[in-house]
């Protein structure tokens, strides 16, 4: 998938909850999200790493990591990540704007345990709490 700007129609920038810029984009009916990097071209390779990490802990409670890449000839070098589109954006933005049943809340723990436990048993800490929440109201981190 292209990002270049004659593209910007498909763009749109979705609120302001990351340090990154995240993207919905659209192709065709299908909708994602893109997650822009900027970085030096010495931190690629951790960027590539953490990727295949990434990609590594399929878990049916983790995002899943749908395509990965890059654009160096850009200054700074700039990491493209393609994740499926959370449409209730990240858990405590979605909590504000409407308040959950305990049942959900419930739920949603349950899911963060159990993807927390999977990266734990893999040796992975997660190290924020980018904790999205599906079209189902169910979370992802």
């Amino acid at each position: 998938v292209s990002l270049a700007a004659s593209e910007e129609q498909h763009l749109l920038s979705l609120p302001p909850s990351s340090r990154h810029i995240v993207r919905k984009v659209r192709e065709g009916a299908d909708c994602f999200a893109v997650k822009e990097f900027s970085m030096s071209a010495g931190e690629i390779e951790k960027s590539l790493k953490d990727a295949r990490l990434l990609l590594s802990l399929r878990h049916p409670d983790i995002s899943e990591l749908q395509a990965v890449s890059f654009d160096t000839p850009s200054s700074p070098a700039k990491l493209f990540l393609q994740l499926p589109l959370y449409p209730n954006g990240q858990l405590d933005h979605s909590v504000e704007h409407r308040a959950p049943a305990w049942s959900a809340v419930h739920l949603s723990l349950a899911d963060v345990h159990a993807a927390l436990a999977h990266m734990h048993a893999l040796q992975v800490v997660h190290a924020d709490a980018n904790i999205l929440v599906d079209a189902r109201e169910r979370t992802r981190p």
